[in-house]
Protein backbone atom coordinates (compact mmCIF):
# COMPACT_ATOMS: atom_id res chain seq x y z
CA UNK A 1 0.00 0.00 0.00
CA UNK A 2 2.95 2.41 0.83
CA UNK A 3 4.43 1.83 -2.65
CA UNK A 4 1.23 2.64 -4.25
CA UNK A 5 0.42 5.56 -2.41
CA UNK A 6 4.63 6.65 -2.72
CA UNK A 7 3.73 5.97 -6.60
CA UNK A 8 0.43 8.20 -7.18
CA UNK A 9 2.27 10.72 -5.22
CA UNK A 10 5.04 10.86 -7.55
CA UNK A 11 2.91 10.66 -10.63
CA UNK A 12 1.38 13.72 -9.68
CA UNK A 13 4.08 15.90 -8.61
CA UNK A 14 5.92 14.89 -12.08
CA UNK A 15 4.26 17.36 -14.03
CA UNK A 16 4.51 20.38 -10.71
CA UNK A 17 8.12 19.72 -11.14
CA UNK A 18 8.24 19.98 -14.96
CA UNK A 19 6.37 23.14 -14.95
CA UNK A 20 8.87 24.27 -12.77
CA UNK A 21 11.69 23.10 -14.73
CA UNK A 22 9.92 24.64 -18.21
CA UNK A 23 9.90 28.16 -16.13
CA UNK A 24 6.23 27.94 -15.08
CA UNK A 25 6.62 26.90 -11.21
CA UNK A 26 3.64 27.55 -8.91
CA UNK A 27 4.22 30.95 -7.00
CA UNK A 28 1.09 32.75 -6.71
CA UNK A 29 1.22 36.55 -7.89
CA UNK A 30 0.28 39.03 -5.10
CA UNK A 31 -3.61 40.20 -5.76
CA UNK A 32 -2.80 43.69 -6.02
CA UNK A 33 -0.34 42.72 -8.95
CA UNK A 34 -3.18 40.81 -10.85
CA UNK A 35 -5.55 43.56 -10.29
CA UNK A 36 -2.89 46.24 -12.38
CA UNK A 37 -1.76 43.79 -14.74
CA UNK A 38 -5.82 43.18 -15.75
CA UNK A 39 -6.04 46.96 -15.82
CA UNK A 40 -3.08 47.67 -17.85
CA UNK A 41 -3.92 45.19 -20.09
CA UNK A 42 -6.61 47.44 -21.54
CA UNK A 43 -8.84 44.53 -22.30
CA UNK A 44 -11.81 45.23 -24.52
CA UNK A 45 -14.72 43.26 -24.69
CA UNK A 46 -14.21 41.27 -27.64
CA UNK A 47 -10.46 40.71 -27.04
CA UNK A 48 -9.15 36.92 -26.14
CA UNK A 49 -6.86 36.75 -23.29
CA UNK A 50 -5.01 34.26 -22.21
CA UNK A 51 -2.85 33.51 -18.63
CA UNK A 52 0.18 31.27 -19.36
CA UNK A 53 0.98 28.97 -16.73
CA UNK A 54 -2.44 29.40 -15.27
CA UNK A 55 -1.69 27.52 -12.09
CA UNK A 56 -4.57 27.21 -9.84
CA UNK A 57 -6.91 30.00 -12.27
CA UNK A 58 -6.20 32.81 -9.32
CA UNK A 59 -6.27 35.38 -12.30
CA UNK A 60 -9.38 33.81 -14.34
CA UNK A 61 -11.39 33.97 -11.17
CA UNK A 62 -10.07 37.71 -10.50
CA UNK A 63 -10.60 38.87 -13.99
CA UNK A 64 -14.06 37.20 -14.34
CA UNK A 65 -14.83 38.89 -11.50
CA UNK A 66 -13.69 42.30 -13.56
CA UNK A 67 -16.69 41.59 -16.14
CA UNK A 68 -13.85 39.93 -18.69
CA UNK A 69 -15.33 37.23 -20.93
CA UNK A 70 -13.15 36.00 -22.57
CA UNK A 71 -10.47 35.13 -20.24
CA UNK A 72 -8.49 31.91 -20.69
CA UNK A 73 -5.43 29.61 -19.22
CA UNK A 74 -3.00 27.20 -19.66
CA UNK A 75 -1.66 24.65 -17.18
CA UNK A 76 0.98 22.09 -17.53
CA UNK A 77 0.69 20.22 -14.15
CA UNK A 78 -2.08 17.83 -13.64
CA UNK A 79 -2.80 18.14 -10.20
CA UNK A 80 -3.17 21.78 -10.00
CA UNK A 81 -4.98 21.73 -13.45
CA UNK A 82 -7.32 19.65 -11.37
CA UNK A 83 -7.29 22.31 -8.49
CA UNK A 84 -7.93 25.09 -10.90
CA UNK A 85 -10.98 23.14 -12.71
CA UNK A 86 -11.93 23.15 -8.51
CA UNK A 87 -11.33 27.04 -8.08
CA UNK A 88 -13.02 27.47 -11.62
CA UNK A 89 -16.02 25.62 -10.44
CA UNK A 90 -16.69 27.25 -6.94
CA UNK A 91 -16.39 30.68 -8.32
CA UNK A 92 -18.99 29.76 -10.78
CA UNK A 93 -16.54 30.49 -13.71
CA UNK A 94 -17.03 28.19 -16.57
CA UNK A 95 -14.19 25.06 -15.89
CA UNK A 96 -13.47 24.70 -19.91
CA UNK A 97 -12.02 28.27 -19.55
CA UNK A 98 -8.94 26.53 -18.03
CA UNK A 99 -7.14 24.16 -20.33
CA UNK A 100 -4.23 21.41 -19.28
CA UNK A 101 -0.99 21.69 -22.05
CA UNK A 102 2.16 22.98 -22.63
CA UNK A 103 1.86 26.94 -23.71
CA UNK A 104 4.84 26.45 -25.80
CA UNK A 105 3.17 24.10 -27.75
CA UNK A 106 -0.43 26.41 -28.07
CA UNK A 107 -0.93 28.12 -31.20
CA UNK A 108 -0.82 31.74 -30.09
CA UNK A 109 -2.75 33.16 -33.13
CA UNK A 110 -5.87 34.34 -31.75
CA UNK A 111 -4.99 35.72 -28.81
CA UNK A 112 -4.96 39.32 -27.80
CA UNK A 113 -3.55 39.78 -24.62
CA UNK A 114 -1.00 37.46 -22.73
CA UNK A 115 -0.71 37.87 -18.69
CA UNK A 116 2.54 35.99 -17.67
CA UNK A 117 4.26 35.43 -14.73
CA UNK A 118 6.82 32.83 -15.73
CA UNK A 119 10.85 32.72 -15.05
CA UNK A 120 13.43 34.65 -17.28
CA UNK A 121 13.94 31.11 -18.87
CA UNK A 122 10.31 30.75 -20.20
CA UNK A 123 10.43 34.66 -21.43
CA UNK A 124 13.46 33.98 -23.38
CA UNK A 125 12.10 31.02 -24.90
CA UNK A 126 8.39 32.18 -25.76
CA UNK A 127 10.07 35.45 -27.16
CA UNK A 128 10.42 34.16 -30.36
CA UNK A 129 7.29 32.69 -30.35
CA UNK A 130 5.72 36.06 -29.56
CA UNK A 131 7.56 37.61 -32.49
CA UNK A 132 6.37 34.80 -35.01
CA UNK A 133 3.07 34.13 -34.25
CA UNK A 134 0.93 36.81 -32.32
CA UNK A 135 -0.97 39.52 -34.35
CA UNK A 136 0.05 43.15 -35.09
CA UNK A 137 -1.26 45.34 -31.37
CA UNK A 138 -1.30 41.82 -29.06
CA UNK A 139 -0.40 42.67 -25.54
CA UNK A 140 2.10 41.11 -23.25
CA UNK A 141 1.50 41.90 -19.44
CA UNK A 142 4.34 40.34 -17.41
CA UNK A 143 4.75 40.25 -13.95
CA UNK A 144 8.18 40.59 -12.25
CA UNK A 145 10.29 39.40 -15.39
CA UNK A 146 11.13 41.40 -18.76
CA UNK A 147 11.21 40.00 -21.79
CA UNK A 148 14.97 40.54 -22.89
CA UNK A 149 15.77 42.43 -25.72
CA UNK A 150 12.37 44.21 -26.17
CA UNK A 151 11.29 47.41 -24.99
CA UNK A 152 8.06 48.01 -23.07
CA UNK A 153 5.42 49.92 -23.83
CA UNK A 154 5.57 51.10 -20.04
CA UNK A 155 6.89 49.47 -16.99
CA UNK A 156 4.69 49.91 -13.71
CA UNK A 157 6.66 50.36 -10.22
CA UNK A 158 4.47 49.71 -7.12
CA UNK A 159 4.99 49.32 -3.44
CA UNK A 160 4.74 46.15 -2.22
CA UNK A 161 4.64 43.73 -5.77
CA UNK A 162 8.11 43.33 -8.39
CA UNK A 163 7.61 45.46 -11.44
CA UNK A 164 5.32 45.24 -14.33
CA UNK A 165 5.99 45.07 -18.25
CA UNK A 166 3.37 45.83 -20.62
CA UNK A 167 4.66 45.34 -24.27
CA UNK A 168 2.86 45.19 -27.67
CA UNK A 169 3.60 43.67 -30.60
Amino acid sequence: MDVLVSFIVLILLIPVAYGAVIGAPLIFAPKKAIRIMIKEANIKNNEIVYDLGAGTGRLIVMAKKEFLKNIYGIEIALIIWLIGKINLFVNKVKISNLKLGNFYKSDFGNIDIFLCFLTPKAMKKLKNKFETETKKGSRIISYAFEINGWKPKKIIKEKGIASIFVYEI
